[in-house]
């Protein structure tokens, strides 16, 4: 707080009371003092009035407190009357020490963080490169160009990228139609699978086919005929049988001769012949024939069922052969496919437009150097570089950095002043957000941990002429608002180690006295405990007090 003290009046005599004070003796209302002189009479010096530069915010009353000490003890002051001793005041010289003080009072307290940051667009969209390469800035629009949204800004070198892409571009025609050739590969495979499964299941459907058939087709009947000739040769060997009784009944009646008689005879040996013929006809069918017949048709059936398998794992395996080559043949495709969109993409992407209205703000910053690059026609871009910025100048923005001592009092929604130094002019805005992690700074011989907060201007300035991102801004966020408060001018007030002090002026002259303090807006501090309101302090202690602050120090 800056001192109200202005010159001062000395006046020589005696009060109008004519009383007599000791050293440091104060008026009522402490408006004026007064100290003994080399007469023996009081000097008075006048309150000063306050100066334009004191705020409300410190509403503090000043007075210049004079400590004399007499020259001398000079023997018959006391008779030698009035006059002569204000004539002997008037010209030898006083030693005395000049102390400006303030009163203690209550009054409004304004706590402020105050930063410097940088304005930018709260709605900054950035130009980057999006080319995967590196080229070479063929050309820019001029920094400060108004522009629309789409139009061209900036165009990167791709002479060399349509190069290579020309070259993929053949590799992917050949490639394509290698997986065509590999997709006719397939279908013939297939058909060829398909004829020879249809020929496998054919055959197991005739040995199915066959073995049924004898099981009830051909056995049968065989057995059916052979069982005919049986009965047949039974019944030819009976009536050979009946002939032969007959003939040789009739022989011994003399009716046939003998040799009828042997011709019935050899008729019955050759029907007992026939019989057994047909009975073993038969059971060589039935225990033998069919028994063979049978199992062979069974294994054949057998076989052709091992052989449909044998060709349909067969086919999977050629199939999966021509696949396979099929899917290799397709990845090559897709691999030159991706290199050649790869390449139109970057060549695609040396065409850049502005993402929305507004006017252009180079970014200048490398990426690979600490030192400072500017955007300009013949530079290699690199991916990702941030090139400049389209900002939306309806909504600007602050960033500041919160040091972790003062981070504490700042929360999002406070109210914040923002002083642009270019425009001369102050806005209103809030705390936006505020990070969770600080940041460190490295500096030359400590590190220190910052937080990033972003303040918003609150203010409409849409219309502000002359408004730019990177213009230099000073904000003030009040961190607190109390009406009434019990303060000192700061520089009233001392520390020594974890204590702090203030010099009350008592009769005595100044006297440290410990004091409790809080909130402080750098000019003003707030007293917790130590002072009452009215209390006379020393302003500048350091300056007026420095014997006495030593002695204070030393003591501990």
């Amino acid at each position: 707080m800056s001192s109200t003290i202005g010159d001062q009046r000395q006046r020589s005599g005696v009060s109008e009371t004519g009383t007599r004070f000791g050293s440091g003796a104060l008026l009522a209302g402490g408006d004026s003092v007064i100290t003994p002189s080399h007469d023996g009479e009081a000097d008075r010096i006048d309150s000063p009035v306050q100066t334009p530069d004191d705020t409300p915010q410190s509403p503090v009353r000043r007075t210049r407190w004079r400590f004399a000490a007499p020259l001398a003890t000079i023997a018959g002051i006391a008779s030698a009357g009035i006059a002569a001793a204000a004539l002997l005041s008037h010209f030898m010289p006083t030693k005395s020490v000049s102390i400006a003080t303030v009163e203690v009072s209550r009054g409004p307290l304004r706590v402020f963080v105050t930063e410097s940051g940088q304005l930018d667009s709260a709605n900054n969209v950035s130009v980057i490169s999006q080319c995967e390469w590196d080229a070479n800035l063929l050309s820019i629009v001029p920094e400060g160009t108004q522009v629309e949204e789409g139009q061209i800004i900036c165009e990167l070198d791709s002479s060399g990228f349509r190069d290579y892409a020309n070259e993929k571009l053949v590799e992917l025609t050949e490639s394509e139609s290698a997986v065509r050739q590999a997709e006719e590969a397939v279908k013939i495979q297939q058909a060829e699978n398909d004829r020879l499964t249809a020929a496998a299941q054919l055959l197991v459907e005739m040995a199915a086919l066959d073995l049924r058939e004898f099981e009830e087709g051909s056995f049968v009947q065989q057995q059916d005929s052979l069982e005919g000739e049986c009965r047949l040769a039974e019944e030819a060997l009976n009536q050979a049988r009946e002939r032969y009784i007959y003939a040789k009944r009739m022989s011994g009646k003399g009716y046939q001769t003998q040799s009828d008689l042997e011709q019935a005879r050899l008729s019955v040996s050759r029907a007992e012949i026939e019989l057994r013929k047909a009975r073993d006809n038969k059971k060589l069918l039935e225990q033998f024939t069919a028994v063979r017949t049978l199992a062979e048709l069974k294994a054949n059936l057998v076989n052709s069922k091992l052989e449909l398998a044998r060709v349909k794992l067969q086919a999977r395996l050629a199939m999966s052969q021509v696949e396979i080559a099929l899917s290799s043949q397709k990845q090559l495709a897709q691999h030159d496919r991706d290199r050649y969109e790869r390449a139109m993409r970057n060549i695609a992407a040396c065409t850049i437009r502005a993402p929305q209205s507004g006017k252009i703000v180079y970014r200048i910053y490398s990426l690979r150097s600490s030192q400072p690059r500017s955007i300009e026609e013949g530079i290699e871009v690199d991916f990702r570089e941030e090139l400049m910025r389209v900002p939306d100048y309806s909504r600007m923005q602050v960033e500041i950095d919160i040091h972790e001592t003062q981070i504490m009092s700042i929360e999002e929604g406070l109210p914040v002043t923002i002083y642009v130094e270019a425009l001369g002019r102050n806005f209103r805005g809030v705390v936006d957000s505020i990070s969770s992690i600080p940041s460190r700074r490295y500096h030359s011989n400590y590190v220190s941990r910052e937080f990033e907060t972003i303040v918003e201007i609150t203010d409409d300035v849409s219309q502000e002429t002359g408004i730019m991102p990177g213009m230099t801004a000073d904000v003030r966020v009040l961190v607190s608002n109390r009406d009434s408060v019990l303060q000192a001018p700061s520089n009233s007030i001392i520390t020594i180690g974890e204590k702090a002090y203030a010099f009350v002026m008592t009769q005595n002259g100044p006297q440290p006295k410990s004091v409790v303090i809080g909130e402080t807006d750098d000019a003003s501090i707030e007293i917790i405990e130590g002072l009452s309101e009215g209390d006379v302090i020393a302003e500048r202690p350091r300056i007026e007090l420095a014997d006495e602050i030593i002695r204070l120090e030393s003591r501990g």
